[in-house]
């Protein structure tokens, strides 16, 4: 069955993989990953790579292990969330885990899954690509408001409001905030943390209320 990744460095994996901002590890299973290659005549055969089919907050990756005695991980494949396109069972005897994405199908044969188990692994992708589908779409709305808002236009309203621009400060270190005349962000020079205008005017308007 499936498995926690905690945050700490529990999987020999983790070290090896790189997330991005805001992103974090939500599950894996260890098995290995079905792929066609040429074998020393040329021809066709799959070969089956070992490691861990790896499910964080915005994608499916595959964690390649190699090595005997002195195990190491690389990145074999990945698949945005929100760019897999099917999740199947397949195989007669071998039943493998079969995810379609941007680069075609991909064939997983995973510990713990099979018949009996495959709709829970199913339901728990899709309830995540459907977490990460709402999120992007935040994130959309967000950049949206934050091309309308700029720094003009809470000057104003700050002013209206009785608040002085000196009184804002960064959300990150508490530094003082240097506001800009215009523009719909700016970096502290102090922590180097990004703020938004639209950030900004959200606590301002709890201030006025």
């Amino acid at each position: 069955m499936s498995q926690s990744a905690p945050a700490g460095p529990a999987y020999p994996w983790q070290g090896s993989l790189l997330l991005d901002e805001g992103e974090v590890v939500r599950l894996s299973w260890k098995g290995n990953h079905a792929v066609m290659e040429s074998d020393a005549k040329g021809e066709m055969v799959e070969m089956r790579k070992p490691g861990y089919l790896v499910m964080t907050s915005k994608k499916i990756v595959f964690m390649e292990e190699r090595g005997v005695f002195n195990k190491s991980y690389y990145l074999d494949c990945a698949i945005e969330l929100e760019a897999i396109g099917g999740i199947n069972m397949g195989g007669m005897w071998m039943k493998y885990v079969s995810i379609g994405g941007t680069t075609g199908e991909n064939k997983y044969h995973l510990e713990g899954i099979d018949e009996k188990t495959f709709a829970a692994f199913r339901d728990t992708l899709l309830t995540q690509i459907q977490t990460r589908k709402q999120d992007i779409e935040k994130e959309r709305t967000r950049s949206d408001v934050q091309a309308m808002l700029d720094f003009s236009i809470l000057r104003d309203y700050m002013t209206k409001g009785g608040i002085s621009v000196q009184a804002v400060k960064c959300p990150q270190c508490k530094a003082p905030l240097t506001m800009p005349e215009n523009g719909s962000f700016v970096k502290c020079t102090y922590c180097g943390t990004t703020v938004y205008a639209s950030d900004i005017m959200d606590r301002v308007k709890q201030l006025i209320g």
